[in-house]
This record gives structure tokens, sequence and C-alpha cells, in this order.
């Protein structure tokens, strides 16, 4: 479908224009989903992480968006992640970490798969 932009009136282009950004806006809100892992230096390592896995190989570490201190021992780390999969190391047990696959998928997220 072709239009010609020369004989839309000025309110009818506006409008476009706006339906137009809104659309933009909800496609960027989706790309990426938002997961929140916490750490604890006196469980496992101390440390929490995610790592991208590409054709079954670890690739580089995602780095965290937001990364809140929640007292003196305790944070939480908030990733952006967009479709693909990862591992995710997190705080566990007093001796060890908690590790899993997770497989971001466009509109929702498979959680879970532990090694």
């Amino acid at each position: 479908m072709t239009m010609d932009l020369k004989f839309i009136t000025n309110d009818e282009l506006k409008k476009m224009i706006d339906d137009i950004n809104v659309e933009l806006v909800s496609r960027v809100k989706k790309t990426y989903h938002e997961i929140t892992i916490d750490s604890n230096i006196y469980k496992g390592t101390g440390k929490c992480w995610i790592q991208e896995i590409v054709d079954g190989k670890r690739e580089g570490f995602v780095e965290a968006y937001n990364v809140i201190k929640t007292d003196k021992y305790r944070m939480e780390k908030t990733f952006r992640l967009v479709p693909g999969k990862y591992l995710v190391n997190e705080c566990g047990s007093k001796s060890q970490d908690h590790r899993y696959y997770l497989i971001v998928k466009q509109d929702f997220i498979i959680e879970k798969e532990k090694l």
C-alpha cells in the first residue's frame, strides 16, 4: 500500500506520526526482559553474574543494568536480557552458588534448567 503524502491533511498526518511513535515505543520495550538476581558475601562465592551462551560456548558476561547494595553484605543486580540462552550464577547455600541456564524468548522466559 503506497500513499501520496501530499494529499493527506495535516491532522491526518499528525495522527499517523503519533501512531507510529506509539508503535515504536512498544517495540523497543519488548526487545528485552529484566531479571534481578542477588548475592551475599557469606553464601557461596559471594558473587552473582550472567554469562551469554552462544553455540554451546560461554561468551562474555552481561553487564548489569542496575546494582543495589541492600545492606552491608548483600546486593541485587538487575540485567536486561535480549532473546538467547544464558548461564546464571547467584547466591545459593552457605557452601555453594546456585547456577542454572535461562532461555529468554521474545515473549517469555524459560527458567531454571539446572546444571
